[in-house]
């Protein structure tokens, strides 16, 4: 019976590791063993670097979501516990983004409140700012709407258009709704800008579905929240 050599996976698993170990100093670089040890190490200190980052990252949204809040008369647990109550998904994240680069000030007009009709949310839709190019793909917030909040909420997006622009359209990811966005045939795009703003708007009448069923539900806490509002000039 022929024996068994592993020679080849051998050299493999070897390569694999000194290729892991390039420009470390010395011999950690050259010779094998040394080599095993100084990887092993390294994706150690990786690790607990990672979760340190990820620890640090998630402090420094917690304290500028609690600015905002405070900002606007609230503390941060509170805030928290309202949008888990309304059944709003958005991560710190996306919270903590919104609280420092809101351009809006405020401004009812300019902003979509969770107690916005479909119809009002279809109007400030439509007078929203939605750059075509692929470059403005991050300063684009009827595309960031869909990123971070439509699709992580209810996963997929429908786009309902006339049959003469192409018909009605579904997409599962935001990949394949950027893809149509950003690519033309005979100078058009696949997706025009207003039939994505209307896709949003529809995309977020189904997010804050639950919010205003809660709302008419319970209208001595919608009333109570408006009161609120006022009192804060967000009316």
């Amino acid at each position: 019976m022929a024996r068994v050599k592993g020679a080849l996976m051998t050299r493999k698993r070897r390569n694999k590791v000194l290729k892991a170990a390039k420009g470390y100093w010395g011999a950690k670089s050259k010779h094998f063993k040394m080599a095993k040890q100084a990887v092993m190490k390294s994706g150690n200190y990786a690790f607990v670097g990672r979760k340190l980052k990820k620890r640090e990252f998630r402090k420094l949204w917690i304290t500028r979501i609690s600015a905002e809040a405070k900002n606007n008369g609230m503390n941060y647990s509170t805030f928290m516990n309202g949008l888990k109550k309304a059944g709003i998904s958005l991560n710190r994240k996306m919270l903590s983004e919104i609280a420092i680069n809101d351009a809006a000030g405020g401004d009812p007009n300019k902003n979509i409140n969770i107690h916005d009709t479909p119809d009002e949310i279809k109007r400030k839709m439509k007078k929203a700012f939605c750059p075509p190019e692929k470059e403005e793909e991050d300063t684009n917030p009827i595309l960031m709407i869909a990123k971070y909040i439509i699709f992580p909420t209810i996963g997929r997006m429908d786009i309902n258009r006339p049959e003469k622009y192409g018909g009605p359209v579904s997409y599962d990811s935001y990949e394949a709704l950027t893809h149509d966005y950003f690519t033309q045939v005979d100078g058009k795009a696949l997706l025009s800008p207003m039939d994505l703003k209307d896709g949003v708007a529809d995309g977020m009448n189904k997010c804050l579905a639950p919010v205003a069923e809660y709302f008419e539900k319970h209208p001595e806490n919608y009333n109570a929240m408006l009161d609120v509002l006022r009192k804060l000039g967000k009316l």
